[in-house]
């Protein structure tokens, strides 16, 4: 039998609470989810990401993300930027070889709504043991916004966000179409650490060289070896010059750091002749 994303929606009980700010997380391997954005605050017509990302979860078939967008009635001030399909599956996200059956932006209802699953073919879900990706979305702020997590109100009930209780619903599921309960905890916001060993090398014109020995990378929360670290450069070792090494390190978070390392070969200068004149 076909696997179906079935979402079960909670009665709205009387009293009900639902987080107005992230928890704090617990050191326990129990599903979460982590709402991040690529700025922490924003003033209006300022462009920024929003990403979710999940971790310790068992047979993730598929979510849905629903957001809204009006003011007036307990949304957020924001609009995004590609309404025809305002959601996007990056490269990196764990979801990127699957199904999209909805990825809209509702004008009657300024709602942003983004369904996703596993290929039907697939008879289980993910099974997700690190810090993962799994939507992201691109907006603009339509008014100042001082604390843009702060302004989130998220909760796995879409009646609720219907009812103007929240304004973002995050529900997950399993294989067999049941909702996954998950916490709701803060992400990193700290970005990795590039130390270099020296700030310039110099070596002879056909010499060698290696950058991975120049600097080493770490972070405050991912291991060193879930780092993604990259160097950029356009160096010619055989010829004398100044060539600049760009490194790149990148977290989980997609929190980001880049340090500039210079390599100097032979003597750039042989051959330059500098005159001066002296005004009379």
């Amino acid at each position: 039998m076909k696997k179906r994303l079935l979402w079960l929606i909670a009665p709205l009980m009387i009293g009900a609470s639902f987080p107005s700010v992230f928890e704090v997380p617990q050191a326990i391997e129990s599903p979460v989810v982590y709402v991040k954005t690529s700025q922490k605050s924003a003033a209006s017509g300022d462009v920024f990401w929003i990403h979710f990302f999940g971790n310790y979860i068992n047979d993730f078939y598929g979510f849905q993300i629903d957001v809204l967008l009006s003011p007036n009635v307990g949304g957020l001030a924001l609009a995004p930027i590609d309404e025809s399909a305002p959601f996007e599956l990056l490269d990196r996200n764990i979801f990127k070889d699957d199904i999209a059956f909805v990825n809209e932006f509702d004008n009657d209802s300024d709602i942003l709504s983004f369904l996703v699953t596993r290929q039907t073919a697939e008879g289980s879900g993910y099974s997700v043991a690190n810090v993962s990706l799994f939507a992201t979305v691109q907006v603009r702020a339509l008014a100042a916004i001082a604390d843009i997590n702060a302004a989130f109100t998220v909760s796995d009930d879409l009646l609720a966000m219907q009812l103007g209780q929240t304004n973002m619903t995050v529900k997950l599921s399993d294989s067999n179409g049941a909702k996954i309960d998950y916490a709701l905890v803060v992400p990193d916001d700290v970005a990795p650490v590039i130390t270099l060993t020296q700030a310039t090398a110099t070596i002879s014109p056909g010499g060698s060289f290696a950058i991975a020995g120049q600097y080493t990378a770490t972070d405050d929360v991912t291991p060193s070896e879930r780092l993604f670290v990259a160097t950029y450069s356009y160096e010619n070792l055989n010829l004398a010059g100044e060539y600049l090494f760009t490194i790149y390190a990148e977290d989980e978070f997609l929190n980001h750091a880049i340090a500039l390392f210079k390599l100097v070969v032979g003597d750039p200068y042989v051959g330059i002749t500098i005159s001066a004149r002296i005004p009379s």
